[in-house]
C-alpha cells in the first residue's frame, strides 16, 4: 500500500495559518472509509457544529507504524481498531519511543470500544472513537481529533512556559484565582527562604507583612484587575518571621491568576511605585 497525501479541510475558530498533520494507520479499506477527513473545532465541547474558519488537514497513511518514515511533526495518529498487524499496546509503546503523539483508536465495532479503552488506559494522550456506521465514525473523528491535538499542544506549551520560569533569574510565583500559590520557581523560594513544596497552596498574603498585604490589596490588585501591571515596594515576610524590603511587580493572567515577581532590595535601597 502506498502512502498518498490527502488534503481535507480543518475548520478552526482561532488559528488560520496552521495545519493539522495526521497519520492514519490501518488497512486501505479503513483509510478510504475516513476520507475525506475533516476536522471541526468549537469553543463549546458539547457542540457538534458551528466552526467559522477553515484550515487544511494533511493526511498521511501507512499500513503499519514500522512503515512510517517518521512521526516527527505529526499532530495525531488515527489508528484502526482492531488492527491485525499490531496490538494497541504495541502501537502505543512504539509511539512512546518515537515521541509524544496523541493516538485516536477508531473502530466500527462499538462493542469493542471498552476493550480499546482498557488497552490504552495507561497512555495519557489517547482516545477511542466508535460507530458502526463509517460515515458516523468519520463525523465523530472530525470533532474528537482537533480537541485531542489541541489539549496536547497546550500541555506542551505549558511545560515550556514553566521551564522558562524555572530558568528565569527573577523570583516568580503564580497565584491561582483562589489566592493560593500555585507555582513558585527556585529563585522565589530562595528569596523567601522557604521550601518550594511548602509554598504551594499557601495564601499569597502569608508572604508579606500585614501592612504590605493591605497596600497590595488596595492598590496592586485593583490595578491588575483593570488590565494594568503594578510595581512598587512591599515588605516581604519569610517563614521564620524575618521581614525584608523588596520591589514587587504584579501582573494578571486571563484566568484570573496573578503573577508576582519579587526582588529583595539591599539595605538602604528604595524602590518606586507605578
Amino acid at each position: 500500500m502506498t502512502s498518498p497525501s490527502i488534503t481535507g479541510t480543518f475548520r478552526d475558530q482561532r488559528v488560520a495559518s496552521e495545519s493539522l498533520e495526521v497519520l492514519a494507520l490501518g488497512t486501505e479499506a479503513f483509510v478510504e472509509s475516513i476520507e475525506p477527513l475533516e476536522a471541526h473545532r468549537t469553543d463549546d465541547p458539547d457542540a457538534e457544529y458551528g466552526p467559522d474558519r477553515e484550515e487544511r488537514v494533511h493526511l498521511r497513511t501507512t499500513p503499519s507504524l514500522a512503515a512510517a518514515e517518521s512521526i516527527d511533526g505529526v499532530d495525531c495518529l488515527v489508528c484502526q481498531y482492531p488492527l491485525a498487524s499490531a496490538e494497541p499496546t504495541a502501537v502505543l509503546e512504539r509511539v512512546r519511543r518515537r515521541g509524544t503523539v496523541p493516538v485516536l483508536f477508531a473502530t466500527t465495532a462499538p462493542d469493542r470500544a471498552a476493550e480499546a479503552r482498557d488497552a490504552a488506559s495507561e497512555y495519557r494522550w489517547t482516545d477511542v472513537v466508535a460507530a458502526a456506521d463509517p460515515a458516523r465514525l468519520r463525523d465523530r473523528l472530525s470533532h474528537r481529533l482537533p480537541r485531542l491535538a489541541e489539549r496536547r499542544r497546550l500541555s506542551v506549551l505549558s511545560k515550556r512556559s514553566f521551564s522558562g520560569l524555572e530558568l528565569a533569574g527573577d523570583a516568580i510565583a503564580i497565584v491561582a484565582p483562589d489566592g493560593t500559590v500555585e507555582f513558585a520557581n527556585r529563585a522565589f523560594a530562595v528569596q523567601f527562604g522557604a521550601d518550594r513544596d511548602a509554598l504551594s497552596g499557601r495564601p499569597w498574603q502569608d508572604l508579606f507583612a500585614p501592612s504590605a498585604v493591605g497596600r497590595l490589596e488596595e492598590t496592586a490588585i485593583p490595578t491588575v484587575e483593570d488590565g494594568w501591571r503594578w510595581s512598587g515596594t512591599a515588605t516581604g515576610r519569610r517563614p521564620d518571621g524575618a521581614d525584608f524590603e523588596a520591589t514587587v511587580r504584579v501582573d494578571g493572567l486571563e484566568d484570573g491568576s496573578l503573577v508576582f515577581a519579587v526582588d529583595a532590595l539591599e539595605q538602604g535601597q528604595t524602590g518606586s511605585e507605578e
